[in-house]
């Protein structure tokens, strides 16, 4: 038990901190520590982040933001979810293409924000 709860404190002051849903450390929690299998631990990281963005997101609203440009990148994310969900079922995550895409994903991603 603490270790879940110490997962969900650290996933929570890096989404509060950096404005992440938390995704980057609760998907490989459930999956290496919790050992959950792929499925069940994006679906669990799914709705855990659901959770800690809504709260976070109540925090962030004292803050100045652009409420059209969430709304339409929250249109394109509802479809590009439904579209990513429905495509995981098709797909065998534990081929290590997958793993590598993801890997080259946050590579990309941390490269961004260093420049």
């Amino acid at each position: 038990m603490y270790k879940k709860i110490l997962v969900g404190l650290i996933t929570g002051f890096i989404s509060g901190l950096l404005a992440t849903g938390g995704g980057l450390i609760l998907l490989p929690a459930c999956t290496y520590i919790f050992k959950l299998n792929e499925k069940e631990s994006r679906a669990t990281t799914i709705f855990s982040m659901l959770i800690i963005i809504i709260v976070t997101s109540i925090i962030y609203l004292k803050y100045n933001f652009d409420i059209i440009l969430g709304i339409k990148c929250a249109i394109g994310g509802i479809i590009g979810s439904y579209i990513g969900s429905k495509l995981l079922n098709k797909i065998n995550t534990k081929a290590k293409i997958f793993k590598i895409i993801f890997i080259l994903f946050l590579l990309y991603s941390s490269y961004c924000m260093l420049r």
